[in-house]
């Protein structure tokens, strides 16, 4: 197993870009590589750090993205969404190689939010 990262520290938080590889001499195809990058955030002193590091990754036209948001979040407020989708300046401006996981769906703060996400849902699957 291979370890690298960048050391990156913060006063709020320690952060590296660890790269972990585990190779399976058994297998004998190309396999599909998973990267878990930290979730982006609205505001804080590592924002711009966190958005470099991501963008490093999703830039390619190759990669597909693995969106996820809490059920009840407002879609259009998530930084995530907006980040990866934005229609002028995001990732995957087209939403053709995001696939956006919705969880916690068993958890509201209202009646409204679950209505909300369940439309949304079902609006998805016609």
């Amino acid at each position: 197993m291979d370890i690298q990262g960048d050391g990156y520290k913060s006063k709020k938080f320690t952060s590296s870009e660890v790269i972990v590889i585990v190779e399976d001499p058994s297998i004998t195809t190309d396999g599909l590589t998973l990267i878990d990058l930290p979730g982006l955030v609205a505001n804080g002193n590592d924002v711009e750090y966190v958005k470099r590091m991501v963008a490093k990754y999703i830039i390619d036209d190759n990669t597909l993205i693995l969106l996820l948001r809490k059920a009840g979040t407002d879609k259009e407020c998530a930084p995530a969404i907006d980040f990866v989708l934005h229609p002028q300046r995001g990732y995957d401006r087209n939403h053709t190689r995001t696939l956006e996981v919705i969880t916690k769906c068993d958890i509201f703060d209202s009646e409204d939010d679950q209505k909300i996400v369940t439309n949304e849902i079902l609006a998805n699957l016609e």
